[in-house]
Protein backbone atom coordinates (compact mmCIF):
# COMPACT_ATOMS: atom_id res chain seq x y z
CA UNK A 1 0.00 0.00 0.00
CA UNK A 2 2.81 2.37 1.10
CA UNK A 3 4.89 2.09 -1.95
CA UNK A 4 2.09 0.62 -4.45
CA UNK A 5 4.57 -1.72 -6.14
CA UNK A 6 2.71 -4.60 -8.54
CA UNK A 7 1.68 -8.07 -7.13
CA UNK A 8 4.57 -9.74 -9.51
CA UNK A 9 7.35 -7.81 -7.22
CA UNK A 10 5.51 -8.24 -3.86
CA UNK A 11 5.32 -12.28 -5.20
CA UNK A 12 9.33 -12.09 -6.29
CA UNK A 13 10.16 -10.45 -2.78
CA UNK A 14 8.55 -12.84 -0.66
CA UNK A 15 8.47 -15.94 -3.03
CA UNK A 16 4.93 -16.75 -4.05
CA UNK A 17 3.17 -15.73 -7.01
CA UNK A 18 1.50 -12.68 -8.22
CA UNK A 19 -2.07 -14.53 -7.36
CA UNK A 20 -0.91 -15.66 -4.10
CA UNK A 21 0.19 -12.19 -3.09
CA UNK A 22 -2.91 -10.84 -4.65
CA UNK A 23 -4.92 -12.82 -2.68
CA UNK A 24 -3.28 -12.14 0.73
CA UNK A 25 -3.43 -8.39 -0.35
CA UNK A 26 -6.69 -8.43 -0.42
CA UNK A 27 -7.71 -10.51 2.58
CA UNK A 28 -5.36 -8.16 5.04
CA UNK A 29 -7.53 -4.94 3.33
CA UNK A 30 -10.41 -6.73 4.64
CA UNK A 31 -8.95 -7.13 8.29
CA UNK A 32 -7.69 -3.90 8.04
CA UNK A 33 -11.40 -2.68 7.88
CA UNK A 34 -12.93 -4.62 9.75
CA UNK A 35 -10.81 -3.81 12.62
CA UNK A 36 -10.16 -0.19 11.96
CA UNK A 37 -12.88 1.66 9.72
CA UNK A 38 -15.99 2.32 12.08
CA UNK A 39 -13.72 2.97 15.09
CA UNK A 40 -11.45 5.70 13.37
CA UNK A 41 -13.58 7.08 10.63
CA UNK A 42 -16.75 8.22 12.45
CA UNK A 43 -18.48 11.49 12.83
CA UNK A 44 -19.36 13.10 16.40
CA UNK A 45 -22.22 11.08 18.59
CA UNK A 46 -22.16 14.23 21.16
CA UNK A 47 -22.48 18.14 21.02
CA UNK A 48 -18.82 18.36 22.53
CA UNK A 49 -17.71 16.35 20.25
CA UNK A 50 -19.05 18.80 17.17
CA UNK A 51 -18.45 21.68 19.85
CA UNK A 52 -14.68 20.34 19.57
CA UNK A 53 -14.69 20.29 15.66
CA UNK A 54 -15.72 23.88 15.75
CA UNK A 55 -13.17 25.05 18.48
CA UNK A 56 -10.13 22.86 16.21
CA UNK A 57 -11.39 25.32 12.97
CA UNK A 58 -11.49 28.05 15.13
CA UNK A 59 -8.25 28.29 16.32
CA UNK A 60 -6.61 26.84 13.51
CA UNK A 61 -8.23 28.48 10.47
CA UNK A 62 -10.29 31.37 11.95
CA UNK A 63 -13.69 29.99 10.16
CA UNK A 64 -16.85 29.19 12.13
CA UNK A 65 -17.43 25.36 10.87
CA UNK A 66 -16.95 21.88 11.82
CA UNK A 67 -15.72 20.34 8.79
CA UNK A 68 -14.95 21.03 5.00
CA UNK A 69 -16.19 18.71 1.87
CA UNK A 70 -13.96 17.85 -0.89
CA UNK A 71 -13.54 15.36 -3.94
CA UNK A 72 -10.64 13.15 -4.99
CA UNK A 73 -10.43 10.62 -7.30
CA UNK A 74 -8.46 7.27 -8.07
CA UNK A 75 -6.97 6.18 -11.20
CA UNK A 76 -7.59 2.56 -12.20
CA UNK A 77 -7.57 -0.17 -14.89
CA UNK A 78 -11.07 -0.11 -15.83
CA UNK A 79 -14.08 2.05 -18.39
CA UNK A 80 -14.92 4.49 -15.69
CA UNK A 81 -14.17 7.82 -17.60
CA UNK A 82 -14.07 11.17 -15.51
CA UNK A 83 -14.71 14.57 -16.79
CA UNK A 84 -11.09 14.47 -17.95
CA UNK A 85 -11.52 11.22 -19.97
CA UNK A 86 -9.12 9.21 -17.70
CA UNK A 87 -10.45 5.84 -15.70
CA UNK A 88 -11.26 6.52 -11.99
CA UNK A 89 -13.46 6.19 -9.71
CA UNK A 90 -14.31 8.74 -7.55
CA UNK A 91 -14.83 9.27 -3.66
CA UNK A 92 -15.83 12.17 -1.10
CA UNK A 93 -14.49 12.76 1.92
CA UNK A 94 -15.91 15.26 5.26
CA UNK A 95 -12.74 16.38 6.44
CA UNK A 96 -11.87 17.54 9.99
CA UNK A 97 -9.86 20.89 11.53
CA UNK A 98 -7.41 17.97 11.83
CA UNK A 99 -7.40 16.31 8.26
CA UNK A 100 -8.14 13.62 9.36
CA UNK A 101 -12.07 11.85 7.90
CA UNK A 102 -15.03 12.26 9.66
CA UNK A 103 -16.68 10.63 6.94
CA UNK A 104 -16.02 9.09 3.27
CA UNK A 105 -17.83 7.54 0.42
CA UNK A 106 -16.01 5.61 -1.75
CA UNK A 107 -15.89 3.97 -4.65
CA UNK A 108 -18.34 5.47 -7.13
CA UNK A 109 -17.89 6.00 -11.27
CA UNK A 110 -15.19 8.36 -11.99
CA UNK A 111 -17.83 10.30 -13.82
CA UNK A 112 -19.70 11.30 -11.17
CA UNK A 113 -20.26 15.11 -10.03
CA UNK A 114 -19.25 15.81 -6.60
CA UNK A 115 -22.59 17.33 -5.83
CA UNK A 116 -24.42 14.36 -6.69
CA UNK A 117 -22.26 11.96 -5.28
CA UNK A 118 -23.06 14.06 -2.07
CA UNK A 119 -26.44 14.14 -2.39
CA UNK A 120 -27.35 10.61 -3.22
CA UNK A 121 -25.69 9.65 0.17
CA UNK A 122 -27.16 9.11 3.06
CA UNK A 123 -25.44 11.19 5.26
CA UNK A 124 -26.78 14.11 2.67
CA UNK A 125 -30.35 13.32 3.73
CA UNK A 126 -29.49 12.56 7.16
CA UNK A 127 -28.12 16.02 8.10
CA UNK A 128 -31.07 17.47 6.08
CA UNK A 129 -33.32 15.76 8.28
CA UNK A 130 -31.28 16.69 11.39
CA UNK A 131 -29.94 13.35 12.64
CA UNK A 132 -26.27 14.37 12.37
CA UNK A 133 -25.94 17.98 13.13
CA UNK A 134 -26.73 19.16 16.57
CA UNK A 135 -29.16 21.89 16.84
CA UNK A 136 -26.58 24.18 18.62
CA UNK A 137 -26.28 27.51 17.35
CA UNK A 138 -22.78 29.46 17.38
CA UNK A 139 -23.31 33.74 18.43
CA UNK A 140 -21.54 35.94 16.37
CA UNK A 141 -21.13 38.97 18.85
CA UNK A 142 -22.97 41.81 17.42
CA UNK A 143 -23.75 40.06 14.35
CA UNK A 144 -26.70 37.45 15.13
CA UNK A 145 -26.52 33.54 15.67
CA UNK A 146 -25.76 30.72 12.76
CA UNK A 147 -26.10 27.14 12.82
CA UNK A 148 -23.28 24.35 12.93
CA UNK A 149 -21.70 24.61 9.34
CA UNK A 150 -19.77 22.85 7.22
CA UNK A 151 -17.98 24.57 3.75
CA UNK A 152 -17.38 22.91 0.34
CA UNK A 153 -16.68 24.28 -3.07
CA UNK A 154 -18.91 26.05 -5.82
CA UNK A 155 -19.70 22.08 -7.00
CA UNK A 156 -21.92 21.44 -3.87
CA UNK A 157 -25.43 22.67 -3.30
CA UNK A 158 -25.99 25.55 -0.97
CA UNK A 159 -27.25 24.46 2.05
CA UNK A 160 -27.85 26.25 5.15
CA UNK A 161 -25.32 23.55 6.41
CA UNK A 162 -23.36 23.72 3.68
CA UNK A 163 -21.36 26.91 2.61
CA UNK A 164 -19.90 28.17 -0.24
CA UNK A 165 -17.18 30.77 -1.58
CA UNK A 166 -18.95 33.91 -2.88
CA UNK A 167 -18.73 34.54 -6.89
CA UNK A 168 -14.79 34.96 -7.83
CA UNK A 169 -16.10 37.80 -9.86
CA UNK A 170 -17.03 40.04 -6.89
CA UNK A 171 -15.77 43.22 -6.12
CA UNK A 172 -17.11 43.58 -2.62
CA UNK A 173 -14.04 43.80 -0.02
CA UNK A 174 -16.02 41.95 2.67
CA UNK A 175 -16.94 39.36 0.70
CA UNK A 176 -13.90 38.94 -0.55
CA UNK A 177 -11.88 38.81 2.74
CA UNK A 178 -14.66 36.19 3.60
CA UNK A 179 -14.25 34.22 0.67
CA UNK A 180 -10.10 33.86 1.60
CA UNK A 181 -11.22 32.95 5.07
CA UNK A 182 -13.31 30.21 3.74
CA UNK A 183 -10.36 29.07 1.47
CA UNK A 184 -8.30 28.68 4.21
CA UNK A 185 -10.54 26.44 6.06
CA UNK A 186 -11.22 24.48 3.27
CA UNK A 187 -7.72 24.24 2.86
CA UNK A 188 -7.78 20.81 5.41
CA UNK A 189 -9.08 18.65 2.46
CA UNK A 190 -6.25 19.50 0.31
CA UNK A 191 -3.76 19.01 3.11
CA UNK A 192 -5.43 15.40 3.71
CA UNK A 193 -5.97 14.23 0.14
CA UNK A 194 -1.93 15.09 -0.07
CA UNK A 195 -1.23 13.39 3.19
CA UNK A 196 -3.30 10.17 1.98
CA UNK A 197 -2.03 9.70 -1.10
CA UNK A 198 1.47 10.43 -0.20
CA UNK A 199 1.19 7.45 2.58
CA UNK A 200 -0.01 5.53 0.32
CA UNK A 201 1.10 5.40 -3.34
CA UNK A 202 -1.01 2.72 -4.55
CA UNK A 203 -3.93 4.90 -4.44
CA UNK A 204 -1.45 7.56 -5.71
CA UNK A 205 -0.87 6.19 -8.88
CA UNK A 206 -3.07 4.15 -11.11
CA UNK A 207 -4.29 1.17 -8.96
CA UNK A 208 -3.54 -1.99 -10.25
CA UNK A 209 -6.56 -3.73 -8.37
CA UNK A 210 -9.57 -4.64 -10.09
CA UNK A 211 -12.18 -2.67 -9.82
CA UNK A 212 -14.53 -4.29 -7.45
CA UNK A 213 -11.67 -4.11 -5.16
CA UNK A 214 -10.44 -0.53 -4.71
CA UNK A 215 -13.23 0.13 -2.65
CA UNK A 216 -11.88 -1.63 0.00
CA UNK A 217 -8.80 -0.30 -0.66
CA UNK A 218 -9.30 3.17 0.07
CA UNK A 219 -11.69 2.34 2.59
CA UNK A 220 -8.50 0.22 4.25
CA UNK A 221 -6.27 3.75 3.18
CA UNK A 222 -8.35 5.78 5.01
CA UNK A 223 -8.36 3.70 8.14
CA UNK A 224 -4.90 3.70 8.23
CA UNK A 225 -4.51 7.28 7.47
CA UNK A 226 -6.96 8.24 10.70
CA UNK A 227 -5.13 6.05 12.70
CA UNK A 228 -1.73 7.87 12.01
CA UNK A 229 -3.41 10.44 12.85
CA UNK A 230 -4.78 9.91 16.00
CA UNK A 231 -1.61 8.05 17.43
CA UNK A 232 0.58 11.52 15.80
CA UNK A 233 2.42 9.68 13.43
CA UNK A 234 3.80 11.92 11.53
CA UNK A 235 3.43 12.57 7.70
CA UNK A 236 6.83 13.63 6.74
CA UNK A 237 7.46 16.39 4.00
CA UNK A 238 8.68 14.55 1.12
CA UNK A 239 5.46 11.96 1.43
CA UNK A 240 2.54 14.85 1.01
CA UNK A 241 1.58 15.42 -2.37
CA UNK A 242 -0.02 18.20 -4.03
CA UNK A 243 -3.96 17.42 -5.07
CA UNK A 244 -4.98 18.61 -8.13
CA UNK A 245 -8.52 20.76 -7.28
CA UNK A 246 -11.18 19.31 -9.22
CA UNK A 247 -13.32 22.21 -9.87
CA UNK A 248 -16.28 21.09 -12.23
CA UNK A 249 -18.85 22.94 -13.79
CA UNK A 250 -21.86 22.56 -12.38
CA UNK A 251 -25.46 24.27 -14.61
CA UNK A 252 -27.07 26.74 -12.94
CA UNK A 253 -30.27 25.70 -10.13
CA UNK A 254 -33.34 27.58 -9.35
CA UNK A 255 -33.40 29.63 -6.03
CA UNK A 256 -34.58 27.80 -3.68
CA UNK A 257 -34.97 29.18 0.38
CA UNK A 258 -32.40 26.72 1.34
CA UNK A 259 -30.09 28.46 -1.13
CA UNK A 260 -31.14 31.78 0.23
CA UNK A 261 -30.92 30.61 3.97
CA UNK A 262 -27.13 29.83 3.14
CA UNK A 263 -26.83 32.90 1.90
CA UNK A 264 -28.00 34.63 5.46
CA UNK A 265 -25.91 32.45 7.06
CA UNK A 266 -22.87 33.60 4.93
CA UNK A 267 -23.61 37.23 5.32
CA UNK A 268 -24.03 37.05 9.36
CA UNK A 269 -20.41 35.13 8.97
CA UNK A 270 -18.89 37.66 6.39
CA UNK A 271 -19.71 40.88 8.84
CA UNK A 272 -18.32 39.15 11.73
CA UNK A 273 -15.49 38.13 10.13
CA UNK A 274 -14.80 41.83 8.67
CA UNK A 275 -15.57 43.22 11.98
CA UNK A 276 -12.63 40.77 13.44
CA UNK A 277 -10.09 42.60 10.72
CA UNK A 278 -10.88 45.94 11.96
Amino acid sequence: MAHGCSYSTVGDLFGVASSTASQIFNEVIRVIIQAFYDEYVALPTTKDGWKAELNAFLEDWGFPCVGAWDGFHVYISSNLKNFKKRYSVTNMGLIAANKRFLWAGVGAPGSVHDSALLQSAPIFHQIESGHVLPHNVLTLPGHGEIPLVMVGDSAFPSRPWLLKAYPDTTKNQKERYFNRKLRSARVVSDHAYGMLKGRFRIIYKKAECQRHNVKAVIMACIALHNLCIVRSDPCLPRWQLRVERLNLIRKPTKRTQDRQLSQEIRAKITRWLWSLRS
